[in-house]
């Protein structure tokens, strides 16, 4: 069941990280971090559309998911449901704070505000072993019992997340460089990015024992 946890963390990554975060650049830092924000929230809207029509085809959409994918082709209720992951996922706020300049360097407080998908990986995965202890007496077989739990412990995961609604909050620090006039976020800002709107999902799945 933890490698069933650990791929959907991946898979939320890879949600959140295919979105190019680097790229964005404008002309103050302020409004960097507030375009990158505002277009991660739009391109995770797009790619949930796109998921909730259950095609395999769909999953083309999500850079850098490579062999993970497998897991989920022609299991269109699981690709259904990572849409409505993602759906979740795009519902972030944030609150851009205080900016300081020093030549060519900034760093932009902003706070995301989102729900607790690190905690809801954990409850998930409390109640996927039973799961698939019952499906088995039922008598499933090993890749009927994957793919269904593969589908139970995403619904389990985002029910257990929203339920006290956006109960996760993180002031980050966002560094950037100016390039060419342009404030472009900073790979290591990225990843800092990437965690507080996945609630620290990942962390929640690797340290499962």
């Amino acid at each position: 069941m933890k490698k069933i946890i650990k791929q959907i963390a991946g898979i939320a990554m890879a949600l959140v990280v295919g979105v190019s975060l680097v790229g964005c650049g404008t002309a103050s830092p302020d409004k960097a971090a507030d375009k990158t924000l505002k277009e991660l929230q739009s391109s995770l809207k797009s790619i949930a559309k796109e998921l909730k029509e259950g095609k395999d085809s769909s999953l083309d959409k999500i850079p850098g998911l490579g062999a993970v994918a497998s897991a989920y082709k022609g299991n269109s209720d699981a690709i259904k449901v990572l849409g409505e992951f993602a759906d979740k996922m795009s519902e972030f706020e944030f609150k851009i704070g205080d900016v300081k300049k020093d030549g060519d360097r900034a760093t932009v407080k902003v706070t995301i505000k989102t729900y607790d998908f690190g905690n809801g990986v954990k409850k998930a995965a409390e109640n996927a072993k039973s799961k698939a202890e019952s499906l088995a007496k039922e008598g499933k077989s090993a890749q009927e019992i994957q793919k269904q739990i593969l589908v139970d412990v995403f619904k389990d995961m985002i029910s257990n997340a929203t339920d006290g609604g956006k109960s996760f909050s993180r002031e980050i620090e966002i560094k950037m460089t100016k390039t060419n006039k342009e404030w472009k976020i900073d790979t290591m800002s990225v990843v800092d990015i990437n965690n507080a709107v996945l609630a620290d999902m990942q962390k929640a799945a690797a340290n499962l024992k």
